[in-house]
């Protein structure tokens, strides 16, 4: 339940979810999309880099191509769920053939972020601020009101996105 005179700030009515959702997104897609481009940008050297790890180089172009979309479409809020599956299984994957070997911190710890990140984004949506809004917003339904002069408030299902515009 969110009460209209509660801080957004606080964090306890989810008035500031979309805008988390937002800055989550910033902070996975883009750094995504830039690994993406360096490895498009440097094929020789993510060759080599790949072959070393007994990689086909048609992979290079597929991680790449993969990395650079998924972090595109996060980043935008356009298939985000998709793009952020894609990311937790491009990291684990990475996790797998090369960072397993690592010590956490200077290692893995960045990866574990993305990972965990990936599938939140998955799970939570894009939010409000996107370009392809969830579609749980679109069948959002009231399923009891109530509006009293001393709480203000009412109570419908939670759609995800937190903006369904039953209770302004």
């Amino acid at each position: 339940m969110c009460k209209k005179n509660m801080s957004c700030l606080t964090g306890n009515c989810g008035c500031m979810k979309n805008l988390g959702l937002l800055m989550l997104r910033i902070a996975i897609g883009l750094p995504f999309m830039v690994h993406g481009i360096a490895k498009l940008t440097d094929i020789a050297g993510t060759t080599g880099f790949f072959s070393m790890l007994n990689l086909a180089p048609f992979m290079v172009y597929v991680v790449g191509i993969l990395e650079v979309l998924a972090g595109a479409m996060i980043l935008l809020g356009f298939w985000s769920a998709i793009g952020g599956w894609i990311v937790s299984i491009i990291i684990l994957g990475a996790y797998i053939l090369i960072k397993y070997k690592t010590p956490f911190f200077g290692g893995w710890e960045i990866d574990m972020i993305f990972f965990f990140s990936g599938i939140a984004i998955a799970m939570l949506g894009s939010g409000k601020y996107s370009i392809k809004k969830d579609a749980c917003c679109d069948t959002c339904t009231v399923v009891d009101t109530k509006t009293t002069s001393d709480t203000n408030s009412c109570t419908h299902m939670n759609c995800g996105c937190g903006d369904c515009g039953k209770c302004k």
